[in-house]
């Protein structure tokens, strides 16, 4: 409560306890890089984060450099800023460690820092606390690289096809493919 704001009473406070708001930012990632990172994306960008919030698998396929790292780094970093912290999860990888670490990672740092996001990260772990919420590998198998926690996102970098995959139980089985291409 700020200086000049009413005081709330102990029935709304336990109102907003029961039945939180609804963040605004949830079920709209572009409005999120918007308000927070101060961008503005292009229709296509702003389909692909549909895409991955409405689909268990979303993937891009795009040639070199339209900017596929710049949406992941959003993607992911809106999944981690939507979930109180520790309980979601963001791995990334790439066929190769020079891809995860100076071009995926690359833009999420700039991300973090443009729109204060809480936490530390050095060139492939995003921790808040003592809890690491992201992490870029380079697996010996990519095709093995999966969630592995609850309410996780996966980016894999794929050339030319960049794919996502989400998932809030991992023993669920998925199905549902993102309406840009099924992914893998």
């Amino acid at each position: 409560m700020s200086l000049g704001s009413p005081a709330r009473s102990p029935w709304d406070v336990a109102a907003d306890i029961l039945d939180p708001p609804v963040d605004p930012y949830r079920h709209d990632p572009a409005l999120w890089v918007g308000d927070v990172l101060g961008e503005h994306l292009w229709s296509k960008q702003v389909e692909i984060m549909e895409s991955v919030r409405d689909n268990a698998q979303t993937a891009v396929p795009a040639c070199h450099g339209p900017g596929k790292s710049f949406v992941a780094a959003r993607i992911a970093a809106w999944w981690i800023a939507i979930h109180p912290p520790g309980t979601a999860k963001v791995l990334t990888s790439a066929p190769t460690f020079y891809q995860v670490k100076s071009i995926l990672w690359g833009e999420l740092a700039t991300t973090h820092a443009k729109g204060k996001l809480p936490g530390r990260m050095n060139t492939t772990e995003w921790w808040i606390g003592d809890t690491m919420v992201a992490f870029g590998r380079k697996p010996k198998d990519p095709a093995k690289a999966g969630p592995a926690m609850t309410r996780s996102l996966t980016f894999r970098a794929r050339t030319p096809t960049t794919c996502w995959s989400s998932s809030t139980r991992p023993a669920e089985s998925r199905s549902r493919s993102g309406s840009l291409r099924s992914c893998c």
